[in-house]
């Protein structure tokens, strides 16, 4: 995750059609003190993040953007791709003419890119993002960020960037999942937030992703030391014998949603060498899929990813 492992994650991972959400829209937040106004037919935004690209959508923003991340498969293809963290496309960028270049970056940014944003008058922001707490802070930074713009223009979606805006605390669900018995303990003490492939992974402590399945009324396969990204073999697996797994398989252009509890049938196409191990949630069938197309983008996309874990646990829970 430089987005949620995004230079891991984001190769895995495939477009599609979002949820749409209600076209409701409120003006802004108001800008913060100090913050000096432009006009908003000169705000040219270069987004070097999927998550913040996206997040920039949610929020109503997203005509300001100008350019994307080269792995960037969710915004529209026709804008510039203008690089990533394996190298900037500075010839891209100088074409796109952008007043505000924003990143994601996990390590030091590039001093030749600092350079550049210095020579020609961009404003270069890093937003680094793996916590929940940092996906709330980077949407209400650039809605302040952008409002200070134009106020009469520049509107807020009141959907999932307003809602990360307005609450102290919008990844609590507005419902308990109360449950008792012997499954429950399992399911609570043992599920595995699994990233399928030929390298499978599991999402553990460090992630936004475990932060939600905690949120949720379940706990994670690893400890406190795991890290948030942790490649798995089979021996891995059988060793953490988890009771239920969530598998994270983003949906492909076009593709119909299936989001929800995979039969027996759907085992080996999400699972591969996982779905022949004798552990609990295979055996006893709690494996459910979340394939929103930004499932594994830390984003506003992570309240949908809140919500279809908390179906997930209701079903296996008997929806108590």
């Amino acid at each position: 995750m430089v987005l949620m492992v995004v230079g891991v994650l984001s190769a895995m991972v495939a477009t599609g059609c979002e949820r749409q959400e209600p076209e409701t829209v409120r003006e802004s937040a108001a800008p913060s003190a100090g913050a000096q106004p432009r006009d908003i037919d000169e705000v040219r935004v270069v987004a070097l993040s999927p998550a913040i690209a996206a997040t920039m959508r949610d929020l109503g923003l997203g005509g300001l953007v100008v350019g994307r991340h080269g792995w960037d498969q969710w915004s529209d293809q026709s804008l510039p791709s203008c690089g990533d963290q394996g190298g900037v496309d500075y010839e891209a960028l100088l074409r796109v003419r952008p007043t505000h270049v924003l990143l994601q970056w996990s390590g030091e940014v590039p001093r030749r890119l600092e350079e550049m944003a210095s020579e020609n008058t961009w404003e270069l922001t890093n937003h680094p993002i793996l916590s929940l707490e940092d996906i709330q802070k980077a949407a209400r930074d650039l809605a302040a960020k952008f409002a200070t713009a134009d106020a009469a223009k520049v509107r807020v979606r009141a959907s999932a960037g307003g809602a990360l805006i307005e609450r102290d605390d919008p990844w609590r669900l507005g419902r308990a999942i109360g449950v008792d018995g012997d499954t429950a303990g399992v399911i609570r003490r043992r599920v595995l937030l699994l990233v399928p492939g030929t390298a499978p992974a599991g999402l553990g402590p460090g992630s936004c992703h475990h932060e939600l399945l905690e949120i949720v009324g379940g706990a994670s396969v690893f400890g406190a030391g795991a890290g948030p990204y942790v490649e798995l073999d089979g021996e891995d697996v059988l060793r953490l014998a988890p009771g239920a797994i969530v598998v994270f398989a983003p949906r492909a252009p076009g593709a119909t949603g299936r989001s929800g509890s995979v039969g027996v049938e759907g085992y080996v196409e999400l699972l591969g060498v996982i779905a022949k191990l004798d552990v609990p949630a295979v055996r006893e069938g709690r494996v459910w899929v979340i394939d929103d197309p930004l499932g594994l983008v830390p984003s506003t996309s992570m309240l949908r990813v809140r919500d279809e874990l908390a179906r997930a646990m209701e079903a296996w829970l008997g929806g108590r």
